[in-house]
């Protein structure tokens, strides 16, 4: 099944995964690198549904050494729709 901090919202949901929920997960990895936190947080259950629902702060509002363009490639890569997502590994690694 996966663990729940690190899920897309579509495997929360039982639904298909493919690349893209990969990117969702790296994204949560890339936001704890810049924070030190994850951006989901709680029990199983509460994290899943902030998964689905709720969109994690700004890495530039919890360590101020973050770029403001890291905001974007984070809320991009952790977009609660998978089309809205980075479509592939490079697009991401190469975002700016």
């Amino acid at each position: 099944m996966g663990t729940a901090g690190y899920m897309s919202p579509e495997q929360a949901k039982g639904r298909t995964v493919d690349r893209r929920s990969d990117i969702f997960s790296a994204g949560i990895i890339l936001y704890q690198f810049l924070t030190g936190e994850r951006p989901f947080s709680g029990s199983a259950t509460t994290t899943m549904q902030k998964v689905l629902k709720e969109d994690p702060l700004p890495p530039s509002s919890i360590n101020i050494q973050v770029l403001p363009v890291m905001d974007a490639v984070v809320r991009k890569a952790l977009a609660k729709n998978a089309d809205d997502r980075y479509q592939k590994a490079q697009e991401f690694a190469d975002a700016k």
